[in-house]
């Protein structure tokens, strides 16, 4: 999996981030060649949240395999994400293969400064087994999360 953000897609992915870490402490990432999936869910089990990006959204958007999952804790994603978002040209994240214990986030600074962070990823093996009791319900081009029955 690689992709790469610049412009305001920053700033609306890390927008999207913060929007996640008000529901829960750990971020499923589901990574698959047509969408980009994150999902979180709160501790009690009582909320969940899902954002999706399509490919258009990324400068560079590829994923290898048919899906990559995996799960980071939402601090360190908040910890690279300390830089203030004006000062960043890039942000770009790599997984060397489908086994990666480690995912590579790395921050291109208009200052000339590159900060790579290693985040350790949580090998989930089904996004859906984590979040079994909530899905997608559409009414009129609306999204809402309800709960299965």
């Amino acid at each position: 999996m690689e992709l790469s953000l610049s412009g305001n897609a920053i700033k609306t992915f890390a927008r999207c981030i913060t929007c996640l870490a008000r529901v829960g402490n750990e971020l499923a990432i589901q990574a698959s060649p047509s969408q980009l999936a994150f999902h979180t869910l709160n501790s009690s089990r009582s909320a969940y949240q899902s954002i999706t990006f399509k490919p258009d959204f990324f400068n560079v958007y590829t994923v290898s395999g048919n899906q990559v999952q995996c799960s980071v804790l939402l601090k360190a994603i908040f910890s690279l994400l300390r830089t203030p978002i004006a000062s960043i040209d890039n942000l770009s994240v790599k997984s060397p293969d489908l086994d990666a214990s480690k995912v590579q986030w790395a921050l291109e600074c208009y200052s000339v400064m590159r900060k790579t962070y290693w985040i350790t990823c949580n090998v989930q093996p089904n996004v859906q087994f984590i979040y079994p009791q909530f899905t997608k319900v559409t009414w009129g081009g609306k999204v809402t999360l309800g709960e299965i029955d």
